[in-house]
């Protein structure tokens, strides 16, 4: 899953909680070729779906991070620690929308 928040620049962790296309869901790993990560979505709970890291994925702030409101002139949003209060390019994960 590492090689995906690097490639990505996403907080997904096995376990985190997302909204994938308005859906909630959890993640619950990754593709061996770490291109998709793989998600159950509450509604299907015996089944589990691949899903792009950065197509209409939301991180839930309980994945440790917060969406910070800086949105780069390329559609971005920055993710970072919860608490920091830091430079907005300091620390930051970002994610295409």
């Amino acid at each position: 899953m590492q090689s995906i928040r690097d490639r990505y620049g996403v907080p997904a962790k096995r376990g985190a909680r997302v909204i994938c296309n308005g859906d909630p869901a959890t993640i619950t790993g990754s593709s061996r070729t770490a291109e998709h990560l793989t998600v159950r979505f509450d509604d299907e709970p015996g089944r589990t779906h691949p899903i792009h890291p950065t197509w209409r994925v939301e991180y839930l702030a309980e994945s440790g991070l917060t969406r910070c409101g800086h949105q780069s002139r390329i559609g971005t949003h920055c993710y970072r620690p919860a608490g920091h209060a830091g430079p907005h390019h300091a620390g930051f994960m970002d994610r295409s929308e």
